[in-house]
């Protein structure tokens, strides 16, 4: 059983060394870093288009605020 145990921790040891190898921590990192850079790509567009979006309905308060003062003028008139 000596050689089948030693066997076996080589085979052991050789496929450690293979999950290693394929779980880069710095891959992972680089992989979390690029994902965290498109998020935040991501949030900056959609504060562009909320802020663009809040200018635009500031404009339409405005416009509705100017038709009812010459809405409320013609009714003060007739």
């Amino acid at each position: 059983m000596g050689i089948l145990g030693r066997i076996n921790r080589v085979v052991r040891g050789n496929l450690n060394e293979l999950i290693d190898k394929m779980a880069d921590p710095a891959k992972e990192v680089d992989l979390l870093i690029f994902e965290m850079r498109e998020g935040l790509r991501e949030a900056k567009a959609e504060v562009v288009t909320a802020s663009a979006e809040a200018k635009q309905a500031e404009r339409r308060v405005a416009e509705l605020e100017k038709d009812v003062d010459l809405w409320q003028t013609r009714a003060e008139q007739a």
